[in-house]
């Protein structure tokens, strides 16, 4: 470069300068320095000293050449001397050359991670949306639009299964049965056809009894105990999460602003009431509503089978039962009997 510098030393020619964007043009002297192009006024008064490693051009092959001191756009001249225009794009083809591929290889990292990173907030949101928007549907779904799910899916269960009992006479024993139990909450309880269960429950929280609980040899006491285990898992609304989740994104989207859920997306739902496994997901509350009501868990252990970890774990609840005072029977004999007559196996309707 110095080599060129002294080809170049006695080289001068005119151009047009701007010390900022806003400034007007003003006519110097363009001359070469020491390692740097230098600017001065018509009366040889120096104005900048541009380093010639840093001058880059504006405008790739166009006329008249547009320099800048580096990346600072805002100070430029303007070079119509083809011999002065020459002599720069010379001078500048011997400064140093970057290291290969550093700027781009940065480039690519910080592409790669910005990539990675956005990738990772893909899979979180994935992953987070959809329990987001089970836990939104189950906090703003009002009443009214789960009891006409509800009613959708005991349709599709009659279909599936048999008829509800829907006797006039069962209403009242059923009702009383339900304030008997959980006197605060009243639950609806129905009778109907469930097939291998015992006892299921609706996203609205409304229990089902099979009939085989009513006309076996069992007795109230066994059906209050299926009563207060659904109800007790009823309480964290998983069958409704289900529900939702088998709707799928989209679907549960739609129906968070105010479309209904299809039928046929309900009433493919129903099955799966009849495989969800009633157990509580908390002992001690199922415990305690034993305890509440003043009766013994163990007619229900017998019917889910003495061994099973639920069973077990309501064997403690025998204790607190004893200490407390006898509320009477669950059903007076002759309400059961008529529960028992009413629900009978001919369709409802033909009692």
């Amino acid at each position: 470069m110095a080599t060129a510098l002294e080809q170049y030393e006695r080289l001068e020619s005119s151009g047009l300068w701007k010390s900022s964007p806003d400034a007007q043009r003003r006519e110097v002297i363009l001359s070469f320095g020491r390692s740097a192009l230098k600017l001065s006024d018509l009366n040889d008064n120096v104005l900048t000293h541009w380093h010639l490693n840093a001058v880059d051009r504006i405008n790739p092959n166009r006329q008249p050449a547009l320099y800048s001191p580096g990346d600072d756009e805002s100070e430029s001249v303007e070079v119509s001397d083809p011999h002065m225009i020459e002599a720069i794009e010379t001078l500048r083809s011997f400064r140093p050359k970057p290291l290969p591929g550093r700027r781009w290889r940065f480039r690519r990292l910080l592409s790669r991670g910005v990539g990675f990173l956005v990738a990772v907030g893909i899979v979180i949101a994935l992953v987070r949306l959809p329990v987001a928007l089970e836990d939104h549907a189950l906090e703003m779904t009002p009443t009214a639009r789960i009891q006409a799910i509800d009613a959708m899916l005991l349709d599709e269960l009659t279909r599936m299964s048999g008829p509800v009992c829907l006797s006039g006479a069962a209403r009242p024993v059923l009702a009383s049965l339900s304030a008997r139990l959980v006197p605060d909450a009243g639950v609806p309880i129905i009778v109907a056809e469930l097939g291998d269960r015992m006892s299921a429950h609706l996203p609205g929280g409304q229990i089902l009894l099979d009939r085989s609980l009513i006309h076996g040899d069992l007795g109230p006491e066994t059906a209050a105990g299926f009563v207060l285990l659904e109800y007790a898992s009823s309480q964290d609304r998983h069958i409704f999460r289900s529900l939702i989740r088998h709707a799928g994104f989209f679907r549960t989207s739609a129906f968070l602003l105010g479309w209904e859920l299809p039928r046929s997306v309900v009433e493919s739902f129903a099955p799966q009431l009849l495989w969800h496994t009633p157990a509580s997901q908390n002992p001690e509350f199922l415990q305690s509503l034993f305890a509440a009501a003043g009766l013994s868990s163990q007619p229900l252990s017998d019917a889910i089978g003495p061994e099973s970890p639920l069973a077990t774990a309501l064997a403690s609840s025998e204790e607190s039962i004893a200490e407390g005072s006898d509320p009477g029977p669950v059903l007076d004999p002759s309400d059961w009997a008529t529960l028992r007559a009413a629900c009978s196996n001919r369709p409802s309707g033909q009692v």
